[in-house]
């Protein structure tokens, strides 16, 4: 995706996090799986691929007579799926601009993007490169984040940053920001927009779990790119600032044995072209 941010920067944290990132949020790969509905034979476009472990499902899903083409726009993320798809001869990696994909038209057979569309410049264009890409009739299933107030499993960190004086740039919320397709009437009217077809929202409901306030500072910022590069850039004395903000703002949803359990909830949308 045409993205300032840099998710390749980010990508051994995904590597070392993936089976918490995976556990957490399996509830979003099976409800895409669901909306996508891949049958054998087909033809998938996964775009945002990350690590590709929706990738390997999506393989499984089509068999030995269908193919999966799993992208992502940081070549990092690229090896990462490379090297999870290497026992799977029907799915292969590309580095692939989401925004502006540049395959070829009616290609698909289903197209999947899990918490890649907020981050896009401009979401309507994209989908519509993307319904060119499908088949008539062709499958669409893509996953964003809701709005701040149910996901203070990450809200917590950015609204930390903003009160220590770190501006990850424009609000969460605005265009390209972690929310900014967290009203389900806004990410409909995109992908209606867009040419879309059968267009259907669900939530699906999410729960982060960490050992202490400072396993989810950890976790959480290391994987939240525009996050991660924002405190790298920072000095200890500010970095240590957020933490303690963080652990202040998440006081109440500490356990007795100092573990946390955060809810999260995420928008699945799903359509045809």
């Amino acid at each position: 995706m045409t993205t300032s941010l840099d998710w390749g920067s980010v990508a051994p944290a995904w590597d070392q996090h993936r089976r918490h990132a995976g556990t957490s949020t399996a509830p979003v790969s099976e409800a895409l799986l669901t909306a996508a509905a891949p049958h054998p034979g087909d033809a998938v476009l996964e775009l945002a691929c990350g690590t590709g472990d929706l990738a390997r499902q999506l393989a499984e899903r089509v068999g030995a007579d269908g193919q999966v083409l799993a992208t992502d726009y940081a070549p990092a993320m690229v090896s990462l799926a490379a090297a999870a798809l290497i026992n799977d001869p029907q799915a292969s990696t590309a580095v692939v601009d989401a925004a502006a994909t540049g395959l070829a038209p009616e290609s698909y057979s289903a197209v999947i993007c899990a918490m890649g569309p907020m981050f896009l410049p401009d979401p309507t264009a994209a989908l519509k490169d993307w319904r060119r890409v499908l088949v008539p009739g062709g499958r669409l299933a893509i996953a964003v984040w809701a709005g701040p107030g149910d996901n203070l499993w990450v809200a917590s960190l950015g609204m930390s940053a903003a009160m220590n004086g770190l501006a990850v740039g424009g609000p969460p919320t605005g265009p390209g920001g972690l929310f900014s397709l967290s009203d389900p009437e806004v990410l409909a009217q995109a992908a209606t927009d867009a040419g879309f077809t059968d267009v259907h929202i669900d939530q699906t409901p999410l729960s982060f779990r960490y050992g202490s306030t400072d396993e989810h500072f950890d976790i959480v910022s290391s994987l939240a790119g525009p996050l991660a590069t924002l405190l790298a850039s920072a000095n200890q004395e500010q970095r240590d600032a957020v933490r303690a903000t963080c652990a202040e703002l998440l006081c109440g949803q500490v356990a007795t044995d100092g573990s946390l359990r955060l809810a999260g909830l995420a928008l699945i949308l799903s359509a045809r072209a």
